[in-house]
Formats: structure tokens, sequence, C-alpha cells
């Protein structure tokens, strides 16, 4: 869980989690927080899905906020590859354009 406190970032995470919206708390991981136009925000949380250690990572990435969004993403984890590929994005949801290059850095850093 975090501490970040700004625009009640903190307390809507809980929240998610307590209630089950977001990937359960001991897997679910902040990856980023993006200050929209505002007092608008999304909240992007990781939860690895699957490994081939040091090469691969599979992770579920949920955004809630002002644009909801669920994919899954493939990240190459081997060094001097950084590529990644969306293996599934909701299709009832926003593209994975939306996705801030700081969700695929940190899901990077944290699962690989």
């Amino acid at each position: 869980m975090t501490t970040r406190t700004r625009n009640g970032a903190a307390c809507l995470v809980a929240s998610l989690l307590t209630f089950g919206a977001l990937p359960a708390a001991a897997d679910a991981v902040v990856l980023f927080f993006q200050d929209l136009e505002g007092v608008y925000s999304n909240t992007w949380m990781g939860t690895l899905v699957g490994k081939d250690p040091g090469v691969s990572a599979n992770v579920h990435v949920v955004a809630e906020g002002k644009l909801p969004f669920d994919g899954t993403m493939k990240l190459a984890c081997d060094v001097g590859n950084y590529a990644s590929e969306w293996t599934y994005v909701d299709p009832n949801g926003f593209t994975s354009d939306i996705v801030p290059p700081n969700v695929i850095v940190k899901a990077r850093d944290v699962f690989c």
C-alpha cells in the first residue's frame, strides 16, 4: 500500500484494494500516480501474473480514476532489451495508448 496522500490517492487505493476492485493487496504494486487535468488523476497498479526469470514478465496493469484501464503486458527483461507488448487490453475500455511510459519503466524495475 502507498503512503501518498496527494489528491486522496492513499484513501482511494486503500478502498479499491479493500473492496476488491484492484488485485489483491499482497500482490498489487502502485506503479505510478498520474495527475490529470483539474482535480482528476489515475492510480496505476501492477500485479505479476507470470515470469520467465531473466527473460520476461507478464504484468496485469489496472488504472483507476478518470481514465480506467485494464490490460496485460509482456515485458522483455533480458539486459539491453526493453521491449514490451500488450497481450490483452479490455475491449470495453481505453486502448494501451493512454498508458504513461512511467508505468512501463516502473513495472520493469519492479517485476524483472
